[in-house]
């Protein structure tokens, strides 16, 4: 499963759309982190596509923190999907993105379908990788 976090209705749309109908991949996506990242989803979860800043909530560094704790951790990647690699200022370099839990970075771009290509592939290596 890919599991979305991101606070932007379109986008959460969008990925529901290309990834489930277009890919047939099972796909949840959610606004509220919180309601994300819960044992049973995180259990099923191949790949997370975390949006950065996530208004009025936690932020993705936070959730990528959170993330970190899970037991089912080893079992998905963490990719970052924003629009910069910037967060209150301060670019967030590959190396502090690793540290911070994140196991790449996908950017945010006007069609939003490139990126999720390479997303797509990703998922599918990794999904082969875990049978």
């Amino acid at each position: 499963m890919i599991l979305v976090i991101d606070d932007e209705k379109q986008i959460r749309i969008l990925t529901k759309h290309f990834f489930g109908v277009m890919n047939n991949v099972e796909v949840e996506a959610y606004g509220n982190p919180e309601e994300a990242y819960t044992e049973e989803n995180l259990s099923k979860t191949t790949l997370v596509l975390l949006d950065l800043e996530i208004t009025g909530q936690q932020n993705g560094i936070e959730v990528s923190k959170i993330l970190l704790k899970s037991k089912h951790r080893k079992d998905f990647t963490v990719l970052l999907y924003s629009g910069s690699r910037d967060l209150y200022g301060k670019e967030i370099t590959d190396d502090r993105l690793e540290s911070l839990g994140f196991d790449g970075f996908i950017p945010k771009d006007g069609s939003g379908l490139g990126p999720l290509e390479e997303v797509l592939n990703i998922y599918k290596e990794r999904k082969a990788n875990k049978q």
